[in-house]
């Protein structure tokens, strides 16, 4: 089965509309119903995020999150810790 180069680039156009309109994100906030998330999180950059993940662990930062009501933390880089929210 031969294919055309306008049936080529109609299904190639398709395809393209059919990715752009799928709208996946991870948020900061949690926004029941909406997209499709993997977890939401709010993460602290610079001294603050410093000053909880620079010891190399991340105990000061799971307890800056739990304090808050997060249900876990993870330091992302040496300057950055991630509380994530919990599920509803």
């Amino acid at each position: 089965m031969a294919i055309t180069m306008k049936s080529l680039v109609a299904i190639i156009f398709t395809a393209l509309l059919i990715v752009s309109s799928v709208h996946c994100r991870m948020t900061t906030i949690s926004t029941p119903g909406y997209g499709i998330k993997q977890e939401d999180r709010r993460c602290l950059q610079g001294p603050e995020g410093t000053k909880l993940c620079s010891s190399g662990s991340v105990r000061d930062c799971l307890k800056f999150c739990v304090i808050r009501g997060y249900s876990s933390a993870t330091c992302i880089t040496p300057d950055e810790c991630c509380c994530h929210i919990p599920p509803n």
